[in-house]
């Protein structure tokens, strides 16, 4: 999905009432879905890419996937999650 399709989806909840509200799933492989909050919002790199992070509504719920195999992935992966701790750092500072 685009960030052009979910602000489409978006603006057409907020079209039909303020109570209206976009709710985000977390389907699995074996069918079962799961309703997520969003965790956080933002950009990987300055080209227009967005990430959006959810987590499991129910703090219950435990979610398991498959590891990644792909040198490359594991890279951007462990590359993005230093990057958010530093900004998250950068914000505890300063509040």
């Amino acid at each position: 999905m685009t960030i052009k399709e979910l602000k489409n989806y978006i603006d057409k909840a907020y079209e039909v009432g303020p109570e209206y509200d976009v709710e985000f799933w977390i389907k699995l492989d074996d069918g079962m879905e799961i309703l997520a909050d969003i965790d956080s919002i933002g950009q990987f790199s300055v080209i227009p890419d967005m990430t959006l992070s959810v987590k499991p509504k129910n703090s219950d719920l435990k979610i398991y996937t498959t590891k990644i195999t792909d040198a490359e992935q594991f890279n951007y992966r462990k590359k993005y999650m230093q990057l958010k701790e530093q900004i998250q750092n950068l914000y505890n500072v300063l509040d």
